[in-house]
């Protein structure tokens, strides 16, 4: 059994940190369950619409449909409309990623570790006062 922290706030603010940071899919536009805006997921098509790719803000393919009537064409369209639909898909990704709210909670974690540390040290300084006290000075 671990024990609980000693820095609950520090903790509250990694956790946060760690959500904004979090890759795992989600359903695009739908915020989670703690208000932290949904990842970008882009989508490109191909093909008429038979081929549809989604990109997340990674980069990586997070699916590939095909329509089965397209499994009667030659397999070097098939091939050619999936990479088409994935080119469209990165194409429609923002150019820079907004790390604005990452940005502000690393700042938000560093001004409350400053503050604990701060606490850490002066508690540290008054034991050893005390002990110094305690020895008649001559410590």
């Amino acid at each position: 059994m671990t024990e609980p922290s000693p820095y609950p706030a520090v903790d509250a603010l990694i956790a946060k940190a760690r959500a904004a940071m979090n890759t795992e899919p989600r359903t695009p536009g739908v915020a989670d369950d703690a208000g932290a805006p949904a990842a970008e997921v882009t989508i490109g098509a191909a093909a008429d619409g038979l081929v549809n790719a989604e990109v997340g803000p990674d980069g990586r393919v997070r699916s590939l449909s095909i329509d089965p009537a397209m499994f009667k064409r030659p397999l070097a369209d098939v091939a050619s409309a999936a990479r088409a639909a994935i080119n469209a898909a990165l194409a429609a990704r923002s150019a820079d990623p907004d790390y604005t709210p990452v940005v502000d909670m690393i700042r938000d974690v560093q001004s409350q570790v400053r503050r604990d540390l701060g606490a850490v040290s002066s508690a540290m300084a008054e034991v050893a006062q005390q002990i110094r006290a305690a020895r008649g000075g001559n410590a």
